[in-house]
């Protein structure tokens, strides 16, 4: 096995969609998230910086991303549906970055320790917010500190953390089956006891029409985990 496929194993392996759909953000976002994109500015034309840096390379010219930036991408999902602006989560990603020495801050157990000092510390200079004065940057630091206390700091519950960072995603809580483990399934969301991919199990009870009880029975599962996956894929689905 080539040294290029080592690396591949166990990191977890998703496309650009697959994040988008795990996170339930627009790919569109998650691409501009994770590649930056250029806009129009006084007749010329400027580049917002991604916000997170991707571990892997493109392969066969497709992005793919792993485990590791899922994670930030989840983060960065939950701060943008509660209305913070791209140019404080980028200067928060930036600050934590230097802080915890790892370009994965948002994936990093210290994320979980000193992520509210980070958000506490910023300053309206450090925000690089075109076109916004001194008093909307206020503004949008003073609300990204109540979002990171009233929902990122409730969310690490849902991430089971190694020792330098986050190793395991129970989306649902780590008493309802579902986990997203990068050595499991390349990472795909999958039922914890039996390993089957939620996605499969979706498919035959709600897309194949039949009951639940039945998919159990075929998979020789417990009827638990169809139940599971079946809310999960849903959830994914309402997004």
């Amino acid at each position: 096995m080539s040294a290029h496929a080592m690396e591949l194993i166990g990191v977890g392996l998703y496309t650009l969609s697959d994040a988008a759909r795990i996170v339930r953000a627009k790919p569109s976002h998650v691409k501009r998230w994770v590649e930056g994109y250029s806009y129009p500015y006084n007749g010329d034309r400027r580049f917002s910086e991604p916000v997170l840096k991707p571990a892997l390379q493109p392969i066969d010219n497709m992005r793919v991303l792993t485990f590791l930036d899922l994670v930030e991408l989840q983060f960065i999902s939950l701060f943008r549906k509660e209305g913070v602006s791209m140019p404080v989560i980028r200067a928060a990603s930036k600050a934590a970055a230097r802080r915890f020495g790892t370009d994965h801050p948002f994936a990093s157990s210290r994320f979980t320790t000193d992520g509210k000092a980070i958000f506490a510390v910023l300053q309206p200079e450090n925000v690089d917010a075109h076109n916004a004065d001194t008093s909307t940057i206020v503004e949008e630091l003073h609300k990204s500190q109540m979002v990171f206390a009233e929902v990122i700091e409730p969310f690490f519950r849902n991430i089971e953390w190694g020792t330098q960072e986050a190793m395991r995603l129970w989306p649902l809580g780590k008493d309802r089956r579902v986990v997203i483990d990068p050595k499991r399934q390349f990472g795909a969301p999958i039922d914890n006891e039996t390993g089957t991919p939620t996605a499969v199990l979706y498919a035959n009870a709600v897309e194949g029409g039949n009951a639940p009880e039945l998919v159990a029975e075929w998979y020789e599962i417990p009827l638990d985990a169809v139940e599971r996956a079946v809310e999960y894929e849903t959830y994914l689905r309402t997004a």
